[in-house]
């Protein structure tokens, strides 16, 4: 599987997935910051969000699943309505009076499937956004990226 990765948080655990994803499947990276990625991931680094996104639409396309790392991020709140259709979301939800914003009311009913990283951030974004009909992953379980993976992708 192609898997595209939008790096709006480059923190531990977007960096941690790309190396999980990197066993299996062929991962790319963009991002507006920095990016330490595995050997044998391509990252692109563009210095400001527009070129980011002007790069969605051009590329974006060629990916099976396109994954956003971290809401709060405006590569990720635009990023996602250029592919709705084949994208993940890893909320990542550092601020949670970033949820009142009207950009996140979109952002959080974009997305084929999320990925939380706990329990308390699928309660937070499901009583605000009223969601539940998207699916969801708690990723500390086993085998919980592939399967977002395959909604995504369905």
């Amino acid at each position: 599987m192609k898997i595209l990765v939008v790096a709006g948080d480059a923190d531990a655990q977007t960096r941690a997935h790309v190396d999980e994803l990197a066993i299996a499947h062929e991962v790319a990276v963009v991002s507006t910051h920095e990016f330490d990625a595995p050997e044998g991931v391509r990252v692109e680094r563009f210095e400001r969000p527009s070129a980011l996104l002007e790069h969605l639409h051009e590329r974006a396309r060629a990916f099976d699943v396109v994954l956003f790392y971290g809401s709060e991020h405006e590569a990720c709140v635009l990023g996602l309505r250029v592919v709705p259709e084949r994208a993940a979301l890893v909320p990542l939800v550092r601020d949670p009076s970033a949820l009142g914003e009207p950009s996140a009311q979109a952002v959080f009913h974009l997305p084929r499937v999320f990925g939380f990283t706990s329990a308390a951030e699928e309660e937070l974004v499901r009583s605000r956004f009223r969601n539940g009909h998207i699916p969801g992953e708690q990723l500390g379980d086993e085998g919980a990226l592939e399967r977002m993976l395959a909604l995504a992708r369905a």
